[in-house]
């Protein structure tokens, strides 16, 4: 019955601090990760005829809200030195704090049995945040980019691969993604757990 109570008392507990966080802290961890996304950003843009010129949370008049902004140029080849094209990308601070949120809340709630495992299941969870910051935040705002360089290079039809990834993930992706990846983890390190605590008992068996 404690158990039980516990278990209720921190699911309340979490869903409370997601929403708080969801709701007051998108702009600060859009601002706080920024630096972040510039230097993931122009990593990705290096060996393409591209320019990541600003990467910025601002307060933009084309956009409801704040966004996060990344202004980009395009060149025709990545040889070229003379800019054939310049992009502006925006993403809203509440589509950039839903992955995280998402995936450090399947990550917090979780059932595990110990605080140990707990806290081996969140550190293994950075990783995959960090992965999951690219897939879902920077690829969509390099999108733009990419259409450029298609219709720079003559494409019949510039719609890239990068512009179907930012459509799945509008269309529930950035929800999805997230939430998949949480939950893989999680059963993969529970499976992990179990093999150990398996091992450990034939090793005492043959003792």
């Amino acid at each position: 019955m404690r158990t039980a109570v516990l278990a209720r008392t921190r699911v309340a507990i979490v869903v409370a601090a997601v929403l708080a966080s969801g709701a007051l802290g998108a702009e600060h961890y859009a601002r706080l990760i920024a630096p972040y996304y510039a230097i993931a950003a122009r990593c990705i843009a290096a060996p393409r005829p591209w320019t990541v010129t600003d990467l910025r949370v601002v307060d933009d008049d084309r956009s409801p809200g704040i966004v996060l902004r990344l202004q980009g140029a395009v060149r025709a080849t990545p040889s070229d030195t003379a800019v054939a094209a310049t992009t502006v990308s925006r993403m809203h601070v509440g589509a950039v704090i839903e992955t995280p949120l998402v995936l450090w809340t399947v990550l917090a709630l979780w059932p595990v049995s110990t605080p140990r495992m707990r806290w081996r299941l969140l550190a293994a969870g950075i990783p995959l945040w960090v992965a999951l910051e690219i897939l879902a935040t920077v690829v969509p705002l390099l999108g733009p980019l990419a259409a450029a360089s298609a219709v720079l290079a003559g494409a019949a039809d510039p719609l890239t691969l990068w512009d179907h990834w930012s459509r799945f993930l509008e269309t529930g992706g950035r929800f999805a993604l997230p939430l998949a990846a949480g939950m893989l983890l999680a059963a993969s390190a529970r499976m992990s757990a179990r093999r150990v605590a398996g091992d450990d008992v034939t090793v005492q068996q043959r003792r």
